[in-house]
């Protein structure tokens, strides 16, 4: 068999050089790198947002529609379909990189006083009784009198049964004499398992990090569960995006030869980098926090697990585990104590996971006598109905537009993201985040953009372009009508900022996909939406959406706006009250087992009633008063 030649990729600006096979393309060179490269097809060619531009060296690439004739000639490329054949120097384009996410922050502060203020409707709920707990033992000394085991000591002095790992026992004996018999004991209150044993004399914090393990996203907070306090926090993009951007891509890499062990070791990384920077932040050794929660979708605690997720995509959809599970961090190859836990979080089903328990957990609608909704505005578009009785859920599938994935011009909420927008007299008014020059538009922003083209009669209720209707109307290379944003003059990418005829429909299949999950839960149970008292909007997007625009394109049903609860991320809001309360806890698993999830490809109403969804604001248009008045 011919050995594979090998070559250099040098990537400019950052000076970054990897050696590759010759069968290894760019992006892959690119995830060898640790470079970020925009990649929300999967490596398919089909987004065009790994664009990068060959400086130098012989290259082979597939031809591709996503770039034009001019930056062909010019060396321009997409990375993933694009194989060296000598040493190249490469340069990353800023808008093909991947940058800090902008992640909505919750509060810090103390449970039960200003932790979860202005947040979550849980606040002061679940007292605090943290899972962890830490105890000073000061053990008798043995003697020929007195010669109890080290073990029977320790369970006689804290007057309580404990299972202790043989890593520990290992180091006891020298433990307990190097510290004169004055020892703290750390252990999880739930099963009496011990996780440290350390000398009372050395820094004996009560720490553990709550982590939200997003498909897009990965964010930690550091507890001081003796306080109930919030330390420090830190977010990152989860860096499996770099192989596969959805939970269904990620899959089917897993089923791969090699894909599942790739993809636990990008998400151990995002959160091994992130708790190096917080105990660099904090002077907190990494040794002192004993325990890990993490929520997260169902494919993503898997995925961290090493644990085939296969199944989860496939009739009839079963993961291998929904409950929670303590595994030592060591085995896991989380960077925190070696004999610490990592937990998992309890979810629902395949689709349904434990970030939405936490939502749950964290909006309180599972103690309201009301009927409320929850609503998570992710790629899967989680929709949770009850209340303290009865609880229903489904997933929607809603796609990646609401966090700027699979548009033209989307991006995902980042510095320079459009992020607010206007149309007066087909003058377009807009904001970004952090007030960059502009590199594309965000979720909000294409929400935002579609309600103004839409009451400015820029497009029709099909959403379809309306003739003479706009100057910044065209058609571009490909015969498509599109909207022009921004003018590459304008923009921080170099490139015109659109929107295209096909990201309009895209996007307004997902908010039919939305919208119908909340009607056909509503159906289901024989309520309408006047008999729902809240509607709780969860997740990153829901912290900066208009809702009167939401409702103007009918992602949202016309009910009064002060229904409405905009929470942030509740994934890390539930997971938070998991480790700080014992009471949350046994609560979380109640959820968990209390809510029927309904899968939406057997219910003939979604099937039905989706057409009439896919338009401006519904087919049904006396659904939306308030629109049908704008619209006068």
């Amino acid at each position: 068999m011919e050995k594979l030649k090998k070559f250099q990729i040098k990537f400019l600006p950052l000076e970054k050089v990897v050696e590759v096979s010759e069968n290894t393309d760019i992006l892959k060179a690119a995830i060898k790198a640790r470079i970020n490269l925009r990649n929300s097809c999967g490596g398919k060619g089909l987004c065009g947002k790994c664009k990068v531009r060959v400086i130098s060296g012989k290259y082979k690439t597939r031809s591709t529609f996503t770039l034009k004739p001019q930056e062909i000639k010019q060396g321009y490329v997409l990375a993933c379909q694009t194989y060296p054949l000598t040493d190249l120097v490469v340069e990353v384009l800023p808008q093909s990189l991947e940058v800090r996410p902008q992640i909505a922050r919750a509060g810090l502060g103390v449970i039960g006083e200003d932790l979860l203020k202005e947040e979550s409707p849980a606040e002061g709920i679940y007292p605090l009784k943290p899972i962890i707990g830490v105890e000073h033992l000061r053990l008798k000394e043995p003697d020929l009198e007195n010669n109890l085991p080290d073990v029977e000591r320790i369970r006689l002095a804290a007057g309580r049964e404990f299972t202790i790992p043989l890593k520990i026992l290992e180091r006891l004996p020298y433990v307990l004499r190097e510290s004169k018999w004055d020892v703290n004991l750390t252990w999880y209150i739930p099963c009496n398992y011990v996780l440290d044993i350390s000398p009372a004399s050395s820094k004996n914090g009560n720490f553990a990090l709550a982590c939200d393990l997003g498909t897009t996203t990965v964010v930690l907070h550091l507890l001081d569960l003796s306080r109930g306090k919030v330390i420090n926090t830190k977010a990152e993009y989860n860096r499996q995006i770099m192989v596969a951007e959805d939970v269904i891509s990620r899959i089917i890499l897993a089923e791969e030869e090699g894909g599942l062990q790739e993809l636990k070791v990008l998400a151990l990384e995002t959160i091994n980098e992130l708790i190096v920077k917080i105990c660099e932040d904090t002077d907190i050794s990494s040794r002192e926090i004993t325990a890990i929660l993490i929520a997260g979708n169902t494919t993503m605690l898997h995925l961290v697990l090493g644990i085939p997720p296969d199944f989860i995509r496939r009739y009839p959809y079963t993961p291998v585990f929904k409950s929670e599970l303590l595994v030592p961090a060591q085995e896991v190859g989380i960077n925190i104590n070696p004999q610490g836990l990592v937990l998992t979080m309890p979810g629902i089903r395949s689709f349904v996971g434990s970030d939405i328990v936490a939502g749950i957990l964290a909006s309180g609608m599972d103690r309201e006598d009301e009927v409320s909704l929850f609503v998570d505005l992710g790629t899967n578009g989680e929709v949770v109905l009850g209340n303290r009785e009865w609880m229903i859920s489904c997933s929607t599938s809603a796609g990646p537009c609401f966090e700027g994935g699979g548009l033209t011009s989307g991006v995902r909420a980042m510095a320079g993201a459009i992020q607010k927008i206007t149309i007066v007299e087909d003058k377009l008014n807009f904001t970004t985040i952090s007030g960059e020059k502009p590199i594309g538009i965000c979720g909000t922003g294409i929400v935002e953009l579609i309600a103004e083209l839409f009451v400015n009669r820029v497009i029709d209720k099909s959403g379809n372009f309306i003739p003479g209707s706009s100057q910044r109307i065209r058609e571009n290379e490909y015969g498509e009508q599109e909207f022009v944003v921004v003018d590459k003059n304008e923009s921080g990418s170099g490139s015109d900022i659109v929107i295209t005829q096909s990201d309009v429909k895209n996007l307004i299949y997902s908010k039919a996909a939305i919208y119908l999950g909340i009607e056909v839960l509503l159906q289901k149970m024989g309520l309408n939406v006047q008999d729902v008292r809240n509607i709780y909007i969860a997740g990153g997007l829901g912290t900066y959406l208009d809702i009167e625009k939401s409702i103007t394109i009918g992602l949202f049903p016309d009910v009064a706006r002060e229904r409405f609860k905009f929470l942030g991320n509740t994934s890390i809001q539930g997971a938070r009250l998991y480790l700080c309360s014992q009471s949350a806890r046994q609560r979380a698993g109640e959820i968990s087992d209390m809510v029927t999830n309904l899968e939406l490809s057997n219910v003939p109403e979604f099937l039905n009633n989706y057409s009439s969804a896919l338009f401006l604001p519904h087919t049904d248009i006396d659904k939306f008063p308030s629109v049908k008045e704008k619209l006068k």
